[in-house]
């Protein structure tokens, strides 16, 4: 019997953005570029948490960053991961309408 084989590359993206801190400023980014002010105010969270998981977005190449004068303007490294981000959320919406709370927690 031989072991299957997984596409490592798609479970290492899934564990990347599989987490509420890092796909909540996703959907940020997913609506256009922020620089890490206007992350923390749209998330309310602290920039130094922000900064930290946005930094490991960017080592796993989900988000890329560019100097503008004095500030970093982060975005989504591609518009295939955009739109991946996107459907996730409309997904997430479509499950969340068809799932009781014995099966799904929240």
């Amino acid at each position: 019997m031989s072991i299957p084989t997984y596409n490592m590359d798609g479970l290492r993206l899934l564990r990347c953005i599989c987490d509420e801190m890092r796909f909540g400023i996703l959907e940020q980014l997913s609506q256009g570029e922020m620089t890490v002010g206007q992350i923390v105010q749209k998330i309310k969270r602290d920039q130094p948490l922000v900064s930290h998981h946005l930094k490991t977005l960017k080592e796993c190449g989900i988000v890329s960053s560019e100097s503008r004068g004095r500030h970093v303007v982060y975005r989504i490294s591609s518009e295939r991961l955009s739109a991946l981000i996107v459907q996730i959320q409309e997904a997430g919406d479509e499950i969340n309408d068809i799932c009781d709370s014995t099966c799904c927690a929240k």
